[in-house]
């Protein structure tokens, strides 16, 4: 937000938000489930809770608990932000899993150098029926007639970093029928920084 602060050397505007799932396509959409947002000065903990979401043939789940939280001191800068879905089923069982979980960290001491991380863990994870683990990051599978899912996806940019456990994208002539293109998104957790050093 600018001039919303007067900064000094140490410190930066925050942002990012969380929320347990989305669906984005041409026709069929479903907002982002219980969002959670940093101010850009910062707040204490926001929790946003959602007991489930139902798209049919496309997305289900249980309970959804998302939060937020920023800090500007005179010496550091932070935002983290996390997201929390439990019994989560992608395209009639095709993607399933108890529970997903991920975090975005960003954070600066001097307003120039910023420093991000994140986290994320899968409980008993299976992409067509086969037990998938606690994966590396940025796992790319192609799944033959449906599309590509993208499992603990980390997004790295010069401001911020944004964290989708689950992220499938599906394909022109699908064999769901759904969508070319059809986004769908499960535990987004997102921290950013700003300052006059990194506008």
């Amino acid at each position: 937000l600018p001039g919303a602060l007067a900064f000094n050397r140490a410190v930066a505007n925050l942002d990012g938000t969380a929320f347990g799932t989305s669906v984005n396509s041409t026709t069929i959409k479903s907002s982002p489930t219980a969002p959670a947002s940093v101010g850009c000065l910062g707040n204490a903990l926001i929790t946003k809770d959602q007991v489930g979401i139902n798209v049919p043939f496309v997305l289900s789940s249980g309970t959804i608990h998302d939060t937020a939280q920023g800090s500007i001191t005179a010496s550091l800068s932070s935002a983290q932000t996390s997201s929390a879905v439990q019994s989560v089923n992608l395209l009639n069982g095709t993607i399933t899993a108890n529970t997903v979980q991920g975090q975005a960290n960003a954070s600066t001491t001097n307003g120039t150098t910023f420093n991000f991380s994140q986290s994320g863990s899968f409980v008993n994870l299976k992409v067509q029926g086969h037990a998938m683990g606690n994966v590396a990051a940025n796992t790319q599978i192609n799944l033959s007639g449906i599309g590509t899912l993208y499992l603990h996806r980390v997004i790295q940019g010069t401001n911020s970093i944004t964290v989708h456990m689950i992220e499938l994208v599906l394909a022109s002539g699908n064999v769901l029928g759904l969508p070319t293109g059809m986004r769908i998104i499960v535990c987004s957790s997102s921290a950013s920084l700003h300052s006059p050093a990194h506008p």
